[in-house]
């Protein structure tokens, strides 16, 4: 999975949705489109865990004791199961998404119109958690460049360096979970890959190809950071590398500016 699947999987289950054999399905589309958003459904023939769903009834009944406990107690007996279902083929997010309560054919109504009721309450917390998810996924999403960036020239009397930011593709990144959770708070502007190219330029100045270029993917840029403390030191190691590219066939070498490229 992706960086923005892997995360989604993790909050979700951080929220408390889960299996009782292992995570849920989730599905995503964030394009800022109608029917876009996130939800999430259990696998087949699992449901949520016990432990969850006493949580559930914990938070959401503390003020009516008997259904609390009339709940409480039908968890422990095991007489129920409650599952996420996903119920439109075509669109992802918070009302794409149904609840399916099985009693096992069972007799006395008030158990099973409290089931009915968690059922209701379920529904609610689902919603809430698509949401919730949705909105840190676009957060994600806004950090992603989308279009290449010249962000820096320098030029000599034969040589354009040429430093660009670039679009990175997400099966590419590979971030610590914290930092996913920075951009989903809206800390980080973008996360680029950094692209260094020196160019030959004929006698009238214009450009005559490529000599050498080096990428290096995966930076990150907070708010209210300058792009140089977000390059930590690499620039200045990948303009070196282009540079010395053309000492080999060349009796001189590019002046480049080092500290001011950096």
């Amino acid at each position: 999975m992706g960086m923005l699947s892997n995360y989604l999987q993790h909050r979700i289950r951080q929220l408390g949705i889960r299996g009782r054999h292992g995570d849920v399905k989730v599905y995503y589309s964030l394009n800022s489109c109608q029917g876009d958003g996130v939800s999430f459904e259990h696998e087949k023939g699992d449901s949520l865990p016990a432990a969850t769903l006493r949580d559930i009834v914990n938070r959401r009944c503390r003020g009516e004791g008997e259904l609390r406990l009339r709940l409480l107690r039908l968890i422990h007996e095991d007489q129920f199961s409650i599952s996420i279902r996903q119920s439109d083929s075509h669109y992802v997010h918070a009302y794409t998404m149904h609840v399916d309560a099985e009693t096992g054919g069972m007799e006395n109504d008030e158990d099973a119109v409290a089931i009915d009721g968690l059922a209701e309450i379920l529904k609610e917390e689902i919603v809430s958690i698509s949401k919730t998810v949705e909105h840190e996924g676009y957060e994600i999403g806004f950090c992603h460049r989308f279009e290449s960036e010249t962000v820096r020239e320098f030029k000599t009397s034969r040589f354009l360096l040429r430093i660009e930011h670039l679009p990175a593709e997400e099966h590419e990144l590979d971030f610590e979970l914290e930092t996913v959770e920075d951009m989903a708070d809206g800390l980080v502007e973008e996360i680029f890959n950094l692209k260094v190219t020196l160019l030959e330029l004929d006698e009238d100045g214009f450009e005559d190809g490529e000599v050498a270029d080096e990428v290096i993917g995966g930076f990150i840029r907070y708010k209210g950071q300058s792009n140089r403390t977000a390059y930590s030191g690499y620039l200045k190691q990948m303009v070196a590398e282009v540079c010395e590219t053309v000492r080999p066939r060349k009796k001189r070498t590019p002046t480049i500016d080092l500290a001011a490229a950096a």
